[in-house]
C-alpha cells in the first residue's frame, strides 16, 4: 500500500529517492497523500505547485489540518504562490479558535494577512533598493564588495513584504555592480588577518 504513494508523490515533483524517504515518515506521508489527493480536485499541474503542497504537509499542525483543503485551493488557484505567503497563511490559521472551520474564516482578513493579490513590481523593487543603497553608499564605497548586503536585503524586504527574494537580491547585486564596477584584484584578494601586537 505504502509503495503506491511513490508515484503519487512523484506527481508533485519529488524524485523517486525523495518520495521513498518521505514514506519513512508516517505522519508526513499521511499528510502529503491527503494534500496531493485534495490538489488533484483542481485543474492544476501538480508539479508546478508541488513544493508548496509539500510545505503544507510538512508544516501544518494536526489540530489545524481541517484547514488543509482551503490552503490547497488557494495554492492551486495561485492565490498563495510563494512559501512566504503560505507561511503567513499557516500563521493565520494557527491563531483561529480551536472549534472554527474553514467556513468560519474571515476571508478578507485571511487574504490580507497572506498578501493575496498583492503584486510587487520590478519598478517598486528597484526604487526600494535604490533608496537603501543611497543611505549606505558611504559604507559601500569604503568596504566595496566586502559590504554586507544582507542588511539591505532585510530592510527592502521589510518595506516590500511580498517582494520576491530572488528579485530583490538580483536588484541589490545589479545596483552595487553599477556603483562599484567589476570586482578588482584587490576585491578578490583574501582578507588580510590583523596581527595582534603583543
Amino acid at each position: 500500500m505504502a509503495d503506491d504513494l511513490v508515484p503519487l508523490f512523484m506527481k508533485i515533483g519529488l524524485n523517486e529517492q525523495k518520495a521513498k524517504e518521505t514514506l519513512k515518515n508516517k505522519n508526513l506521508s499521511k499528510n502529503l497523500s491527503s494534500v496531493v489527493e485534495e490538489a488533484t480536485k483542481h485543474a492544476v499541474d501538480l508539479n508546478s505547485v508541488g513544493s508548496l503542497l509539500y510545505h503544507i504537509a510538512s508544516k501544518i499542525k494536526p489540530q489545524f489540518f481541517h484547514y488543509m483543503p482551503l490552503l490547497v485551493e488557494y495554492i492551486c488557484t495561485r492565490k498563495l504562490d510563494s512559501e512566504l505567503r503560505l507561511t503567513a497563511a499557516l500563521e493565520f490559521i494557527s491563531k483561529c479558535p480551536p472549534n472554527q472551520t474553514s467556513a468560519d474564516i474571515n476571508i478578507p482578513s485571511f487574504e490580507d494577512s497572506c498578501g493575496v493579490g498583492v503584486v510587487v513590481t520590478p519598478y517598486q523593487i528597484e526604487n526600494a533598493v535604490e533608496e537603501e543603497i543611497v543611505k549606505a553608499k558611504e559604507e559601500l564605497m569604503a568596504k566595496r564588495y566586502r559590504f554586507n548586503s544582507g542588511q539591505l536585503m532585510a530592510t527592502v524586504r521589510s518595506k516590500l513584504k511580498w517582494a520576491d527574494g530572488k528579485a530583490v537580491k538580483s536588484e541589490i547585486d545589479l545596483q552595487i555592480l553599477n556603483i562599484l564596477g567589476p570586482k578588482t584584484d584587490e576585491d578578490l584578494a583574501p582578507v588580510k588577518k590583523q596581527k595582534n601586537e603583543g
